[in-house]
């Protein structure tokens, strides 16, 4: 068969495009184009700021206020008996106070009775309130040197003082801006060692003993000013 110029012209342009799209290479990749792109050089990654270290607020302890709370008190529970008696008080922390009362009697009541005394109490008292008001609570010591007479003996310490330890409570009621009320009681322990005479002139010794004593160590209703 005898092809002519144009069909001859036609059959290679077509053979020149098969063989020019069969030596085309092709890339086959399921990522995204943006995600195939290899970046040329890497920025290196901002560092992390350090966190921030957290301070501890440290708790000072409550200083005792410049109006600390004080005051001197007399046991007019004593006084009805004659046993005279005067206490101070004063404040020491935001609730805390010290209290020293003192105690004497130096004469008998009649020739058959009386106490002849000298006495230590101090204490620690903490207020669930405000010093000087309310219910308190606390723990002091006693000290005591003692001559007692009741009716046919007489009771005197022997050498050394009764000593003893005590829980106390007390409520103070104010009376007005200075004055107030208290009133008190301890409880605890008390050891004495006394000797026995006969309760008159120059009475005869009768014996010596060592006691423990378990019981009320105070009891009292307080007449207060405070300073």
């Amino acid at each position: 068969m005898k092809l002519s110029h144009k069909q001859i012209f036609a059959f290679l342009l077509l053979f020149g495009s098969i063989v020019a799209s069969a030596q085309k290479p092709q890339v086959q990749t399921s990522a995204p184009a943006e995600k195939t792109t290899v970046p040329t050089s890497a920025t290196p990654a901002a560092p992390k700021p350090a966190p921030a270290k957290k301070t501890v607020k440290k708790e000072t302890p409550k200083a005792v206020p410049s109006n600390r709370y004080m005051a001197i008190k007399t046991n007019v529970a004593y006084d009805a008996f004659a046993v005279l008696n005067l206490a101070w008080e004063m404040q020491v922390a935001s609730k805390w106070t010290v209290e020293v009362p003192v105690i004497w009697s130096f004469w008998d009541w009649n020739t058959e009775k009386g106490l002849r005394t000298a006495t230590l109490q101090p204490a620690v008292k903490y207020y669930f309130g405000t010093p000087g008001r309310g219910s308190a609570l606390g723990a002091g010591v006693t000290a005591s040197w003692f001559n007692m007479r009741y009716n046919e003996k007489r009771y005197q310490d022997s050498g050394r003082p009764a000593l003893g330890a005590s829980v106390n409570y007390s409520y103070t009621l104010p009376l007005g801006r200075d004055w107030a009320l208290e009133f008190a009681i301890g409880i605890g322990y008390v050891n004495m060692c006394y000797n026995t005479y006969y309760n008159i002139d120059n009475g005869a010794w009768i014996s010596k003993r060592q006691r423990d004593y378990f019981g009320p160590t105070s009891l009292g209703i307080s007449l207060s000013y405070k300073i």
